[in-house]
Order: structure tokens, then C-alpha cells, then sequence
């Protein structure tokens, strides 16, 4: 009789095992943006997998339009540095997720939960507004064009640019053998910074260009920077190319 009895709630468990997993097949063939949630989960964790990431959580958040992800470290490998890594996640949501009106994107990080543990409270914790990260990618595109440009016509290389506020900063390496000067050659670039940014224009455009570093220098010691030598001119625009003095 016992026998049978174990038998009957054997029998009892695997049937609710079952049913519960037809009911979650269902509830996710049903749920079309669930699915969608549930690829790209899977292609992000493939994605980072080498990030030293165990296991990757995503759901919606309470807000209209907010996503949280949800990290836990592996136990063989500690996880790249959040602030490193946060960014990262962020810019690849933001590019691939497939629903294109999410707002909000939370990061968290935990470790993996030890035996004897009851919680697991995040020792990292951030929040990305995703329109700001878009926008930061679309200008680094349009930066990208900018250098394209500027060295495909010989005037020199984009070192760096970003916006800070409604300014745009923006540092220009001039070409080796330049003719003219540095102010004639920003005259020059300005165009193509307002050509590339004429979608969402800037307030102020503070270009710097300045001469390659100094090559030649003796062994052990280092040539000095275009600051140091006073190469470089820095020049600010108003969105029209007119030239801000004072």
C-alpha cells in the first residue's frame, strides 16, 4: 500500500510539473512581447558572456516605459567594473532591444548568493535615461563622419568630441604638413561639424585644432604636448559658423 501511495504522488508531481510547463509554453506563445524579451535576454547574455556575468535577469519596470536588468557575477570570474560595463549593457539596449519606446533602462549587479543567505541586495545600482544614450551614440556617428571627411580632403584627424550641455567640444589634429594656419584650417573644419550636426544643432561649437606632437624627441623622454608649446588654437562658433570672440 505505501508503495503504491508513493507511487500516486510520483505520478501527482510529475503531472503538475507537467501541466505547469504547458501553462508557461502557453503563456509565453501568447505573449509575443515576452518572446521578444526572452531572444534578447539570450542574445545579450551570449553577447557579454566573456564579462564574467553568471546570470542575466530583464523585466519591466513599474514605470511606463522602464526595463530593469538584473546581473549576477560568476563564482569563478569577478564581473568587469560596473561603471565599465553598466555603459556597455546600456549602449547595446539600447541599440537592439526591440522595443524602441523604452525610456528607462535600471542596471544592477549582485553577487552570487551564498549558501545560508536569505538576500541579495545590489552592490551596484545604476539608471540610464536611454534617449540621452541614444543621442550620445548618434553624435559619436556623426564625430565619426566628421574625421572621415576631414581626412579624406587632407585636413586633418578627429581626436576627440562631445557634448557637454548645449556645447559641442571638439579637438582636431592638423595634418603634418599644413599651409596656413591653424585658425585658416579651423575656418575650414567648421563647415563639417555644421553639416554633419544641422539635425540637432549645438549652441556653440568650441573647436580646437591643434600641430601633431613633435616627433624626434631623445630616448626616455617625451616630445612635448601641442599645449606646451602653445600649437593649437582654439576657436568657438555660434550654429550659423559666425565666430564667438570674448
Amino acid at each position: 500500500m505505501r508503495s503504491r501511495a508513493w507511487v500516486a504522488i510520483l505520478a501527482m508531481g510529475f503531472l503538475g510539473v507537467l501541466i505547469m510547463g504547458f501553462m508557461t509554453k502557453f503563456a509565453v506563445d501568447a505573449n509575443p512581447d515576452l518572446q521578444k524579451m526572452i531572444r534578447f535576454k539570450v542574445a545579450m547574455a551570449q553577447e557579454f558572456e566573456s564579462c564574467g556575468l553568471e546570470e542575466i535577469s530583464l523585466r519591466k519596470g513599474v514605470r511606463s516605459g522602464a526595463y530593469s536588468l538584473h546581473l549576477t557575477g560568476s563564482r569563478e570570474k569577478l564581473p568587469m567594473d560596473p561603471s565599465l560595463l553598466d555603459m556597455k549593457l546600456s549602449r547595446y539596449f539600447a541599440k537592439n532591444f526591440p522595443d524602441k519606446t523604452a525610456r528607462v533602462l535600471e542596471i544592477s549587479y549582485v553577487l552570487p548568493q551564498k549558501l545560508g543567505c536569505t538576500t541579495n541586495d545590489p552592490y551596484h545600482r545604476k539608471e540610464y535615461f536611454l534617449s540621452s544614450v541614444r543621442a550620445s551614440m548618434v553624435d559619436e556617428e556623426r564625430i565619426a563622419r566628421i574625421g572621415q571627411a576631414l581626412e579624406k580632403d587632407a585636413k586633418g584627424r578627429v581626436l576627440s568630441g562631445v557634448r557637454e550641455g548645449r556645447t559641442l567640444l571638439l579637438v582636431v589634429e592638423a595634418p603634418a604638413r599644413l599651409t596656413g594656419d591653424l585658425r585658416q584650417l579651423a575656418s575650414q573644419v567648421e563647415p563639417v561639424v555644421r553639416e554633419q550636426f544641422r539635425a540637432e544643432p549645438y549652441a556653440a561649437l568650441k573647436l580646437r585644432v591643434q600641430r601633431p606632437a613633435a616627433g624626434g624627441s631623445a630616448p626616455g623622454k617625451a616630445a612635448g604636448s601641442p599645449a606646451d608649446r602653445g600649437d593649437f588654437v582654439e576657436v568657438q562658433f555660434d550654429p550659423r559658423g559666425r565666430e564667438l570672440r570674448g
